[in-house]
């Protein structure tokens, strides 16, 4: 009891927030700072990385909040509590799922309480330890679980963001304990993900698989193992308590998984977290299987070092094809599928494979723009500051018109989606796309992905399990240049060339035509009658027997749960995944730019300048128009930005600052007028005009570019109730050509 008051009281007085950046009030002063940092940094991306605003996490400060208040909240830390009996897939689940959510940059951590008992009790004695009759047994077990928790508590205090508690939770006191400390004492958001599964070929698939290669059975024979852990699933049926979704834990947040994966059942999600945790299930395979992964055969510019393009295959890249094909008929790959890039290197590089072939544009390479067809020296030559910035930080780096590992990583999160479905699939594409793959499934961070050795003419085969992934790299017998280019000590834009180059609904109803000119009580009356009429022909969707090979997904009561059936491909999970955020029900949402800036004043382009006297009356006249609404439980929700924070400032609300609400990131162009940028780079001002959705300033975004970051965003907004947001202008077009349903020549 004392452990836990201690650690509550922690819990309680912790926050988050790192000290606030001095605020230059001198416009001067500014503008010679933005200048200093683009010299000293040229780091084109280091808004991305801009932690001078943080949120706290004080659990004092969310108490004093409404549940509902709460519950609406964006960055709330998220438990995910893992439920089932053994041999369910579920550390399988966890650890994958905590590797997507790390791979999309979610800071993710699981939390094993078989790893705690493990290390509490040095020798595994038998099936009789999980025996709720072994009161022993049941103290350590407790005992491990309540480290386990304390410990994962402190990670979401602290720094993380998603945390899973991987156990098998499997009486229902046992979630209501962790339940009721995680929201009640932390203020924590709580997922349950529950995998139930009768099929004998699945469990003993997953104790083969799975269980005999724990560290509870080493040095074990298999036969003894599997006898002794189906003894041990014995024990845990006799408590296992499932989830009770109709009475007594009808108020949780869950998804039930059936068969690991056959069927869904989705209950009172929140947030986007839960939502990405969903989408990802539900695409997610449990069974283990292989992935064939490999580059295009050398090309001509591959020969040449230059960066990009599309050109023929070498002489060595046409024999890798032949040799290629060689290969994989000798693996004899049942029902083997190709996925290539659309481009023809990868393309004619599958070209005598005996396989059905689909190229995909999302598996293109990473687009140099204004670089492409060029050499690495010749960039070290000509743009000795844009190569040391990409240098000091490769995943962020954006080439000038072009792409960054960042926006390739959410470019491939759709075909990683396909991938966990996959089987038998052999996928050919580029040096970075590769890489980028590989560190999900290797679970790489952003420091280390752009730096993953994929030599080309090399086969690699993936094969996920449960503690990971395990890799085996072929080289087929075809000799290739190096593409590959360490990561150099200096990144100086000064250092020489060499040393660069490192070597290398009812409303909606009476609003219809159907009823126009038509008085509201008759239009009413009438509707309920042809709803009668439907109703003695309606025949639901029979998942059981008739119709149970349809890929389905029911909704109940306008999203309070979902039943997802058997659903193919990545179009149908991001038709399910904005389902299940879609709110149905009117409500309003409020929208505004930040208050007038001292940039704005001076027309120019981006930053975070403090507010301009205007703008400050603006956030007066702004709370003052907010309380006269009575806008029951508001949450606002502001750009990190300073300017956007300080105009939410007089309003008396919970308020979020959110990066991803950030204005468009103006790249070189930041703090000059639109007539200097005419008068310095007219062909750029032009391109911009000609095409200003798809137009990325270098270094910069480009609108196509500000609506993927968006898409968590609009997602929220979708489930959201009772908000005001407060962004900018670029932000604020996006959010309202999403509900306008403007194209992007607007």
């Amino acid at each position: 009891m004392e452990k836990s008051e201690k650690m509550e009281n922690k819990l309680d007085t912790k926050g988050r927030e790192e000290p606030k950046t001095g605020r230059l009030v001198d416009a001067k002063q500014r503008r010679k700072k933005m200048h200093q940092a683009k010299v000293l940094n040229n780091e084109i991306h280091a808004w991305r990385n801009d932690h001078s605003i943080v949120n706290r996490r004080n659990p004092g400060v969310f108490k004093q909040m409404s549940q509902a208040c709460r519950d609406r909240l964006v960055q709330t830390p998220t438990v995910i509590m893992m439920v089932g009996l053994p041999a369910r897939g579920k550390t399988y689940m966890a650890r994958k799922l905590a590797r997507y959510l790390h791979w999309i940059g979610i800071k993710t951590k699981v939390f094993n309480v078989g790893d705690y008992r493990r290390d509490a009790v040095k020798v595994y004695t038998g099936n009789e330890f999980f025996n709720p009759d072994n009161t022993e047994a049941v103290a350590i077990r407790n005992l491990c679980a309540q480290n386990a928790l304390e410990d994962m508590c402190n990670y979401l205090q602290n720094q993380g963001e998603v945390a899973i508690f991987d156990a098998t939770n499997t009486t229902r006191e046992r979630r209501r304990t962790i339940y009721n400390y995680c929201t009640e004492v932390c203020c924590f958001r709580v997922f349950f993900v529950e995998s139930i599964c009768n099929s004998p070929e699945v469990i003993q698939a997953n104790i083969r698989e799975v269980k005999l290669k724990s560290p509870d059975y080493k040095n074990v024979s298999e036969e003894e193992a599997v006898e002794d852990f189906l003894l041990r699933i014995e024990l845990y049926v006799k408590q296992y308590e499932p989830i009770d979704d109709k009475i007594t834990e009808k108020h949780y947040s869950f998804i039930k998984i059936y068969n690991c994966g056959e069927r869904f059942l989705v209950h009172k999600i929140r947030g986007i977290i839960q939502s990405r945790v969903v989408y990802f299930l539900m695409n997610m395979h449990v069974l283990q299987r292989t992935i064939y992964l490999t580059r295009h055969g050398e090309s001509e510019m591959n020969v040449e070092q230059r960066i990009g393009g599309d050109s023929p295959l070498s002489p060595a890249g046409i024999t890798y094809t032949e040799v290629l094909a060689q290969y994989i008929a000798n693996e004899n790959i049942k029902d083997l599928i190709v996925w290539t890039s659309a481009r023809q290197q990868a393309i004619d590089t599958a070209a005598k494979i005996n396989a059905p072939t689909e190229p995909l544009k999302a598996l293109n390479g990473l687009n140099p723009g204004m670089f492409e067809g060029l050499t690495y020296r010749e960039v070290a030559e000509r743009y000795p500051e844009e190569f040391a910035a990409r240098d000091r930080s490769k995943y962020y780096y954006r080439y000038p018109g072009g792409e960054s590992y960042h926006d390739l990583v959410a470019r491939l999160e759709p075909v990683i989606m396909e991938l966990e479905r996959a089987e038998n699939l052999l996928v050919i594409c580029h040096q970075a796309v590769a890489r980028c793959i590989l560190a999900y499934f290797l679970d790489k961070d952003p420091e280390h992905l752009p730096y993953i050795k994929v030599p080309l003419h090399t086969v690699i085969k993936l094969t996920p399990m449960a503690y990971g992934c395990m890799m085996e790299s072929i080289p087929l017998s075809v000799e290739a240049v190096n593409t590959h280019r360490s990561k150099p000590k200096n990144c100086d834009p000064h250092r020489p060339v060499a040393e660069a180059l490192n070597e290398f609904l009812e409303e909606v109803k009476l609003k219809s035509p159907d009823y126009k000119n038509v008085s509201e009580e008759e239009a009413v009356e009438d509707f309920l009658l042809r709803l009668e009429l439907y109703v003695k022909q309606y025949e639901p969707i029979d998942d059981k027997i008739t119709e149970k090979h349809y890929s389905f997904i029911k909704i109940y009561n306008c999203g309070e749960r979902f039943l997802v059936h058997k659903i193919r491909g990545t179009i149908q999970s991001r038709v399910v995944y904005f389902l299940m955020n879609m709110h149905v029900l009117q409500r309003t949402i409020y929208l505004t730019r930040h208050g007038e800036s001292e940039m704005n004043v001076e027309q120019r382009i981006g930053g975070d300048s403090p507010l301009s006297p205007a703008g400050i009356t603006y956030t007066e006249v702004l709370a003052q128009y907010i309380a006269n609404e009575n806008i029951k439980d508001l949450i606002v929700w502001t750009s990190a930005r300073q300017q956007a924070i300080d105009t939410a400032a007089k309003i008396n609300a919970p308020t979020e600052s959110l990066k991803a609400l950030n204005g468009i990131n103006p790249g070189m162009f930041e703090g000059l007028t639109y007539r200097e940028v005419a008068e310095r780079y007219p062909e750029e001002f032009a391109a911009r005009d000609r095409s200003k959705y798809y137009y990325r300033s270098p270094g910069g975004e480009s609108y196509h570019d500000l609506v993927a970051r968006l898409e968590p965003v609009i997602m929220e907004l979708e489930r959201a109730e009772n908000l005001l947001g407060i962004c900018h202008q670029a932000v604020a077009r996006c959010i309202l050509a999403y509900f306008l349903d403007k194209d992007p020549g607007m």
